[in-house]
């Protein structure tokens, strides 16, 4: 389950491959001189963008939610060392110094 959480995105993978392919095509109708070829090379050229532009969006989103989830992690983290030394103060029956040092 982690390591799903933490790996890129379904999304952003097929995207990636997509545009890999795209560039793949373009690079092929390069050589080409006829007026289909310039047109589609203009085509894909267009798909291009416009899927780099989504994988941006994407991207960036994923990160912003990647830096979201460490830092909840982080405070996870925290409030159960927090936790922790409180029930070890009150365990040893002082309240005031639980409350005081964990509230």
């Amino acid at each position: 389950m982690r390591q799903e959480i933490d790996s890129k995105p379904d999304r952003i993978y097929f995207l990636e491959q997509g545009l890999e392919n795209l560039r793949h095509d373009a690079d092929s109708l390069k050589g080409q001189e006829s007026i289909e070829a310039r047109i589609a090379l203009d085509e894909v050229r267009a798909k291009i963008v416009e899927a780099e532009e989504e994988l941006a969006d994407l991207t960036a989103r994923w990160s912003s939610e990647q830096e979201t989830k460490k830092h909840l992690d982080e405070i996870r983290g925290s409030l159960a060392d927090t936790q922790a030394r409180y029930q070890e103060e009150a365990d040893a029956g002082n309240i005031e110094a639980a409350e005081k040092n964990c509230g």
